[in-house]
């Protein structure tokens, strides 16, 4: 009879404990938090805890022995939790390999599984249950008939060895669910990331052969700009990157605009008039640029660092080296013999 009685007691306790522990961090940290170690709206230390001092109390009176002092209760209180939390904390630690509370940020703490303001405070809880919530249980309960009070037992022990059995039976494959969960992760990370939008950059003479290139350099600007006023109309051979562009704008057809896990930008340091021709070229080729920097001598780091490029590519290291301070840099070499370079190209 006494064991149902207590082990009622005990359920009753721990509903309280688990109510008091989820309110409180649930105002603390500003969201709700289920606190405890089962799946129920239990936690079993508190139960287990204000039961034995109930307990005591209880036996203290039956004896007819001087009434617990106040003083008594906190100290029974403090020295208890001390003891309770220490061990359950050891245990829960060796068995699922996890932490239910942690007091290292706490002053006068014990390897964090216990410490002096926690302790103290379950002394004053202690007083809190002797005085007010133990009274209010035994109310609650003193109805009940010695069968009725094992009827209840057994229904609450039914309840709560199955909660611990999944409980527990969840916290077993602890360590397994976490490598699982960290494995898929891992994987949807990985979607995201090639998800994300890909920028890629490409100069001139990266995409088109480097004949327009060749008149600039051994004749000067004014002859380049002639030469491609001249052949506007006339699309630019492919260069060494040309058909990989062309692959990019095949994947960028398979999305629409705004969906295009790749995004590709032209920036060259052509201006008009000799812009025209790249831009029938890119047509002609039936290829998709989402950006097009017609920068006239304007330095490219700037705008491929205001861009956000992931990747650049162009053909002298004269805006490889500067670009590569914002954005990873590859230089691609001239088809043809590379020329001595000059500051300015097309």
């Amino acid at each position: 009879m006494w064991i149902s009685k207590y082990f009622v007691y005990f359920v009753i306790y721990s509903g309280m404990g688990w109510l008091y522990e989820s309110v409180f961090c649930t105002i603390k940290n500003g969201y709700w938090e289920n606190r405890g170690f089962l799946y129920g709206p239990v936690c079993p230390i508190y139960g287990v805890g204000a039961a034995l001092i109930t307990f005591i109390d209880d036996a203290i009176l039956v004896k007819g022995e001087q009434e617990f002092l106040w003083w008594q209760i906190f100290a029974v209180a403090f020295f208890g939790s001390i003891v309770l939390e220490y061990i359950t904390s050891y245990v829960l630690e060796k068995l699922f390999h996890a932490y239910w509370w942690d007091y290292s940020s706490i002053p006068f703490n014990i390897h964090g599984r216990v410490c002096l303001p926690a302790s103290m405070g379950f002394g004053v809880a202690g007083l809190v249950v002797i005085y007010g919530v133990a009274p209010l249980v035994r109310r609650m309960t003193g109805w009940l008939s010695p069968l009725w009070m094992e009827a209840v037992s057994l229904l609450f022990m039914a309840v709560v060895a199955v909660d611990a059995t999944l409980t527990v039976s969840a916290l077993t494959h602890f360590e397994r669910n976490v490598v699982a969960m960290e494995h898929a992760l891992n994987q949807h990370m990985e979607q995201f990331v090639s998800s994300i939008q890909e920028k890629t950059q490409a100069a001139g003479a990266v995409l088109f052969s480097d004949e327009s290139e060749q008149i600039f350099r051994e004749r000067g600007l004014e002859a380049f700009e002639e030469n491609e006023r001249i052949q506007a109309e006339n699309p630019l051979r492919q260069g060494p990157f040309a058909r990989f562009l062309k692959t990019i704008s095949d994947i960028q057809r398979e999305f629409a605009p705004e969906q295009a896990p790749i995004r590709t930008a032209l920036v060259t340091a052509r201006s008009a008039p000799a812009h025209e021709r790249v831009i029938r070229t890119l047509r002609a080729w039936n290829v998709r640029i989402d950006e097009a920097f017609f920068l006239g001598g304007i330095t490219k780091r700037d705008v491929l660092k205001a861009f956000g490029a992931h990747i650049f590519f162009d053909d002298q290291a004269v805006h490889t080296a500067p670009a590569s301070q914002v954005v990873p840099s590859a230089r691609v070499p001239y088809k043809q013999k590379v020329l001595p370079e000059r500051v300015r190209d097309p």
